[in-house]
């Protein structure tokens, strides 16, 4: 995913323009377009521009001229935006990470339909690192990453660290990566044969699965339970929503 936002300043802000096309002239000159997966034009735009979209579009038209193929994106933080930020973008990324006033078992799921309902595929990158107050489990990053997936994005994801600023270690800048939080990262890995199987019905672009799912969630015990077929394979899955 190539970054295009050098110190916080948009992809298509006009003195960012040049460096845009210089690191996409580069990636065609270099033969590097099948190690792209996209362009991200700015992490949480709403936060540094009132109004990014005059800069988003100047941006998008100039990564096509250089790129027809691979998906432009950015990551909303603002739910209310959702519907302003999709026309800027082919995947709208959120970042619905949780804390004391957000639900783990809920807040995922609430954000993501909302999000979806714009009208573009969404990605939701899941919190895995300590942040306002919260430290997700392994069980609440598991539960956050199906419920995206459950609630219509297409893809889920996170930031390979642990901690969200660097620290200094013996002199030298250090930011702990995931893989070294073992009751974070092993559950991880035990747990995920488990997402082809729901990512294989619940983000197919044809919904023809609909049919084939419930989906509901007990009052009293705040219990969500999705079914769904595969083939002639039926799965259950219990989200605890409270």
């Amino acid at each position: 995913l190539v970054r295009l936002y050098p110190n916080m300043v948009s992809a298509g802000h006009t003195s960012n323009l040049e460096n845009t096309e210089t690191i996409l002239q580069g990636i065609v000159e270099e033969g590097l377009s099948d190690a792209v997966f996209g362009y991200i034009l700015l992490d949480e735009p709403y936060a540094y521009v009132q109004d990014p979209g005059e800069e988003f579009l100047r941006a998008y038209n100039l990564i096509r001229k250089y790129d027809k193929e691979h998906i432009v994106t950015f990551v909303n933080d603002k739910g209310g935006r959702d519907a302003d930020a999709a026309q800027f973008c082919d995947v709208l990324m959120i970042d619905p990470y949780i804390s004391s006033a957000y639900s783990a078992g809920s807040h995922v799921a609430e954000r993501t339909e909302n999000a979806v309902a714009a009208g573009k595929p969404v990605y939701s990158i899941v919190q895995t690192y300590p942040l306002n107050g919260k430290a997700p489990t392994a069980d609440e990053i598991r539960s956050m990453t199906l419920q995206a997936l459950f609630s219509g994005a297409r893809g889920a994801g996170y930031f390979p660290i642990y901690n969200y600023k660097t620290e200094t270690v013996e002199g030298v800048p250090y930011r702990r990566s995931l893989h070294e939080i073992s009751e974070i990262w092993t559950p991880m890995q035990e747990r995920k044969d488990e997402i082809p199987l729901v990512a294989d019905i619940f983000t197919r672009a044809d919904k023809t699965y609909d049919s084939t799912v419930t989906d509901t969630i007990d009052d009293e015990t705040g219990v969500r339970t999705i079914t769904w077929y595969n083939g002639e394979d039926q799965y259950i899955a219990l989200l605890n929503t409270k």
